[in-house]
């Protein structure tokens, strides 16, 4: 069943401890920022694992695995299973 945004007790999340109100802030702010269009990337140490067939991963590199610091990388895996890693932004290039 769902739940209508209407339904929900307005001030609800400050019945929430310290720590729940924290996370729950963070959750809202990180889906204010896809809902503005904003993607935030932190730099990886490594690479992150190939992503299953048929899906993609994209991070930032630190210049420690593939790509160089500042780096945006790319991973697609195929429906075969087969992965490809690029590089969608060169750092050094803009």
């Amino acid at each position: 069943m769902a739940v209508r945004l209407q339904d929900v007790p307005r001030g609800w999340w400050l019945s929430l401890d310290r720590e729940s109100q924290g996370w729950f802030n963070e959750v809202v702010s990180k889906v204010n920022d896809i809902l503005a269009g904003k993607i935030i990337n932190t730099s990886l140490s490594s690479d992150p694992a190939d992503p299953a067939a048929n899906s993609s991963v994209v991070w930032q590199s630190d210049g420690t695995g593939s790509g160089d610091d500042g780096d945006i990388m790319i991973k697609v895996t195929d429906s075969g299973g087969t992965t490809k890693t690029g590089t969608l932004v060169d750092f050094s290039a803009i």
